[in-house]
């Protein structure tokens, strides 16, 4: 016979492994036994990936690298968008947002590279990242860690 099992994945990119026992017994009383294992992979069509180092000094402009990586074969122009959020107290916590286009062509398994600029005052807490090809989204949220300049450190 058939069965079909429905079941959700973790976002996980990996592979999974299903293995289904089963038995059946005839109408002139054999029993028989079945196993079957089968492999299932897990995988995001489209994510990005931003490199961020562990801590920003006051004052730096970075250029932080973000890759974007597609596992399909249908070819898209992504969309990024950047967002950086303030640690102050603020109504408002957003302190900029930047939108960029990639407009090399993805095409099946492939990257691409962006670099985005960004200059660190000290009250930077999270840089958020999000990027859209075809419909597919992925969004990365990055804790920052800005520290004074030099030493001693004066207030």
């Amino acid at each position: 016979g058939t069965v079909n099992i429905k079941f959700d994945l973790s976002d996980s990119i990996t592979e999974y492994f299903v293995m289904i026992d089963g038995w059946h017994q005839s109408v002139d009383g054999k029993v028989r036994f079945g196993t079957v294992t089968h492999s299932i992979k897990a995988v995001k069509p489209f994510y990005i990936e931003p490199k961020i180092p562990i801590e920003f000094t006051k004052g730096d402009t970075a250029k932080i690298p973000l890759a974007l990586l597609k596992d399909q074969s249908i070819d898209c122009v992504a969309h990024t968008q950047t967002r950086v959020w303030s640690s102050l107290p603020t109504n408002d916590s957003l302190l900029f947002e930047e939108s960029y286009e990639e407009h090399a062509p993805l095409t099946l398994s492939s990257r691409a590279k962006q670099h985005l600029s960004i200059t660190f005052n000290g009250n930077e807490k999270e840089i958020e990242f999000q990027s859209e090809c075809k419909g597919n989204v992925d969004k990365v949220v990055k804790q920052v860690k800005v520290v004074p300049r030099g030493f001693p450190v004066y207030k």
